[in-house]
Order: C-alpha cells, then structure tokens, then sequence
C-alpha cells in the first residue's frame, strides 16, 4: 500500500459511494498494520512490553483466565518486526470492575447507557446523571481511562474510553488496559475492520447478538511499543477528524444544493408570464449539473419534468386545431360504438372518490377522469396460469418496473391459455399497462406488436382518440397522480393494490392533441438529459470506487 498516494487521494476516495466511510476503515486498517506512517527504529521490542504485562497480572490478585496460545494461521495480517500478536486478556482486564447495587450510585455520577454512544463513530452523544434515569439493576463502575465496549449488538462498534469515572449498564463492559497499553489506541484496535468481522462471526444471539466472555479475551490485537501506540493514536485521530470536516462539508454541500434546486424549480413552477418561463428555465439550464449532483437528485429532476409537463409549463405553446372537449366527446361515442358492437360493456361512471384538480390548467386544457379519456381501463387474469419453457410471454409486476416492458426474463405459458386469458383483454401495442399491487402506479406505454398476457397485478388501459398512449404515459408517473395513490393508500384497505373503479376515476390533466404531442417531445429530451447526467455520476462513482477499491485493499 502506498500510504502517500492514499493521502495524496484521501479526498477523491471521500466522494465516492460510502467513501468517508471506506475511508475510516482503511485508516484502522493501515493503522493497525503498521502502514500508516514510518516506524521508528529507537523503540524497544513489544515482546518486553508484554512480558512486564504478564508480570503486573501475576502480582494482581484478579482472576486469570488461561488463554490459548496463538497460531500462525490465527494471524490475519503480518505487523513490524518490532511488535507482536496478544490476546485481549494478555492485554487488559475484561469485565473486572465492581459491580455496585443502583441505591448505592451518587445522583450527580454518570450513569453510561449504551444508548448514549453513536453508531460507528462512538461519539458520546449524552452525559447522564443517576438522577436524570432512576436505575434499578446493577451497574458496573469504571475507571478514567477504561475503553468501554459495547457488547450487545456489537456490530454498532461503539467503543469508549472513559475521561471520567461513572457507572454502565451491563450491555458496556470496562475493558482496563494493562501498564503500556494506551487505552485511546485499544478503542482503535477494538473497532478495526477485521476485528468487526471476526467479532461478527463469533457473536451468539439472533435477535440480540453480543460478543461472550471467551471470545472476548480471546480476540487478538496487534501491539505495537507503547511509543508507537500513541504515535498512531495522533495520526489515526488526525485522519479522523479529517474524515469528520469532509463529512459535515458533505453534507453543506448536499444542503446548498438541494436550497438551490427548490429555489430553482420553485420558480419554474411558480412563472406566471412567458419571460418569468423562460428565465426561469435558464437558470435551471445553467444549473444542470448542480441541480443533478446525485443520483436521488436526477430523480428529482425527472419529478419536476413530469410535474411541470402536466401543469403545461415545460412546453412552448403552440396552434391548437382540436379542442380537449372534442376529444372527449369523440371518446365517449367511440365507447359507445364499442357497447352497441358488443365489444365493450355498458357501465356507470365510478365514483370520483374525492379527487380534486390541485391546481389550474391552462385555458385550454381540461381535467378528466382516466374512464373519460380511455376506452379500456381493466387488468390481467386472476388466476395463476400453468407455465411452459416456451410460448407466450406472460407478463407480471417485474416486466415493467424498470419503467419499460422487458420481455428479457418473463414467464411463458401455452397459446392456448393466452387465447383464452386474452378474450377478457388482450394488449396491444399503444396500450398504457400500470402496476396495480405491491408498488403502485409505473406506467409503460406497450412499444411492441408480439403476442402477450398480463397478470392480474398489471393494470392495461387503452387510451381513447386523439389521446397520445406516451404522453398518458407521462401524466400517470407524475407527482400529481401519485398524490392521488398516496390519497388512496391514507384510505386503509387499499394500501398495496389500486382498485380498478379508484383508478378509474384518477383525475388527469388533458391538453389538446397537439399540445400533447409538444409536451411529449419536450419530456422526452430533458429526460435524455437526465440520463445522460445519471450516466455521468454513474461514471465518476465508479472511477472513485475503483480508486478507493485500489487504495483500500491493504495488500
């Protein structure tokens, strides 16, 4: 490992995913391997700083457990010639501090619940008094300078030391280092990557896993001379607090950001005239990249393409031949064609199940139930078809939530079958199918003329005339109708499943024909630009995790 390039790159690791992370893990790593800074050749050998531990403990008059020696296949890493391998219990003192009844607790000590320690970075987070918590169980007392760990649940990898004395809850056991043991430089040791692992393996418990005894005193540590321990101390807090200012300005910068992006697509959605339109708009195109500086943040953008589509501020406005009344109208006599020729039954409108239009059209548009605007809004069969090796494509759930039809990995069953699941809907190509259970909503626009079933957990709607399948396409993925599912949804008992009537009576807003197919193309190129930024961080995240992948692997 080249511990200048890997600081030399310290804050391109940081961008990439999980980096800060990565970052601190491969610090202990280094650390704990010695590879972290030069060693020193004035030190004395480690070998005397454990025998004159090993002599301090056979003057105690504690209890010492008989540990096993250590293999050579034991060892995960090799160290400096001038350190050695130890276990836990050749080390420190395990648990030995006096446990003390809750009524014998002075109010004003501090009182350590595991709690008040913070995942991972084992910050202390609260500094409890007895009296602020009224303890009934036992609790152990410890010493300044005791490294306390977090036995339950250790995967949290919270590890302290103690700058005061106080009292713990039995799920912290005060570990007390032995004469030459730095305790800052044990938590370290503690929370390396590979101890985590091999904690990890060797904890007992499903629900509540927690380290035992045995494997405690068990665990093995690389020990450096006592000088080296607190050299490495100095670097490894050094680095650390490093990673915290790169995190926190992280985080400034994801907030600034994300103020920039409401700002900005707050004023696209709020122009009342074409120049505040057009402004507006070139601030977000002057923005782009800002706008987009995560992948949940282009996800965003799509959001607001879509919403603003709907709301018709994403287009330039153009001639309009075709009134959306017209169009309407021709909807509903082609229904009526279709029920008079038997094709279609006749029904009555469903209920509008409390839907409102959120906000104004444009003078020129209207807000329509889905049924109006559609010759067919029905779904796939109910009944679990018999599937084959090859023949029609049966499609379910997972065959559109890419947000395409993908016939790459559906099921397949006879033609026979399909024939007759088909006589009650069979797809064609510009059907609009949805998901109907389980994630609610992701319409495709059906881009293929071959032959296919649905499942009853795919909704198929057939668009009326003049209604554009992508722009309708469009209109259901966008924040305005899935408002109507989450209204759907607050109802109780259709949490996970759109009823076909609810569906039906979704209100959507409709443009004129033209102007859906402006709006259409309009969408279509920005969301070619969301990919394509998508595409780009997807880039840089690789490149940096492959940079943190070569600068992570210690070997």
């Amino acid at each position: 490992m080249d511990t200048a390039t890997f600081l030399d790159d310290f804050a391109t690791i940081a961008d990439a995913p999980g980096g800060i992370d990565r970052l601190r893990d491969l610090i202990l790593d280094l650390a704990m391997r010695g590879e972290l800074m030069p060693q020193s050749g004035e030190d004395a050998p480690a070998s005397g700083l454990l025998d004159a531990i090993a002599e301090e403990f056979r003057k105690s008059t504690r209890r010492q457990k008989k540990l096993p020696g250590i293999e050579s296949d034991e060892v995960p890493f090799a160290v400096p010639a001038s350190w050695e391998w130890a276990r836990l219990g050749m080390i420190a003192s395990y648990n030995q501090r006096p446990k003390v009844d809750p009524s014998a607790i002075p109010g004003d000590a501090w009182l350590l619940d595991l709690q008040d320690i913070e995942k991972d970075t084992s910050r202390l987070l609260t500094r409890a008094k007895c009296s602020d918590r009224s303890p009934t169980s036992t609790k152990t007392r410890f010493e300044v300078g005791d490294v306390l760990f977090g036995k339950l649940r250790p995967y949290l990898n919270k590890v302290l030391v103690a700058d005061a004395v106080g009292y713990s809850t039995s799920e912290l056991v005060p570990i007390t280092p032995g004469p030459g043991i730095t305790p800052e430089w044990l938590r370290w040791s503690l929370k390396r990557p590979d101890i985590r692992r091999w904690i990890a393996g060797v904890s007992y418990g499903v629900k509540m896993p927690r380290l035992g005894t045995g494997d405690a005193l068990a665990s093995l540590h690389p020990v450096p001379p006592t000088a080296e321990q607190r050299r490495i101390v100095e670097k490894v807090n050094e680095l650390m607090a490093l990673c915290d200012d790169l995190e926190a300005r992280q985080e400034a910068r994801h907030q600034v950001t994300a103020r920039l992006r409401a700002s900005t697509l707050d004023a696209l959605a709020t122009a009342t005239t074409d120049d505040e339109l057009t402004t507006a708009w070139q601030r977000v195109h002057d923005n782009w990249e800002t706008l987009g500086s995560s992948s949940e943040a282009v996800d965003g953008l799509r959001d607001v393409v879509l919403d603003l589509a709907v709301r018709g501020r994403l287009s330039t406005r153009g001639p309009v031949d075709t009134p959306v009344s017209e169009v309407l109208g021709s909807i509903a006599q082609a229904k009526q064609s279709m029920v008079a020729e038997g094709v279609l039954k006749k029904t009555t409108p469903p209920a509008t199940n409390g839907y409102e239009p959120e906000y104004v059209v444009p003078d020129d548009w209207l807000w329509a139930p889905l049924h109006s605007i559609s010759l067919i809004v029905t779904d796939g069969t109910h009944q679990t078809p018999t599937y084959v090796d090859r023949g029609v494509p049966f499609v379910s759930i997972k065959d559109i939530s890419s947000g395409a039809l993908d016939f790459s990995d559906t099921k397949f069953i006879s033609e026979k079958e399909s024939e007759a699941i088909n006589r009650r809907c069979a797809p064609q190509q510009g059907d609009v199918l949805f998901c109907r259970i389980g994630t609610l909503g992701q319409a495709v626009v059906v881009d293929d003329d071959r032959p296919f079933s649905i499942f009853v957990s795919v909704g198929l709607i057939r668009p009326g005339p003049r209604i554009d399948p992508r722009y309708l396409r469009y209109a259901l993925n966008s924040p305005t109708t899935y408002r109507q599912y989450d209204k759907i949804k607050a109802g109780g008992s259709h949490a996970s499943k759109l009823n076909l009537n609810t569906m039906r009576s979704a209100l959507i807003p409709v443009p004129p024909p033209e102007e859906q197919v402006r709006i259409v193309e309009a969408v279509d190129e920005l969301m070619m630009l969301c990919d394509a930024l998508e595409a780009a961080l997807s880039d840089r995240d690789a490149a940096a995790s492959s940079l943190a992948d070569a600068a992570c692997d210690p070997a």
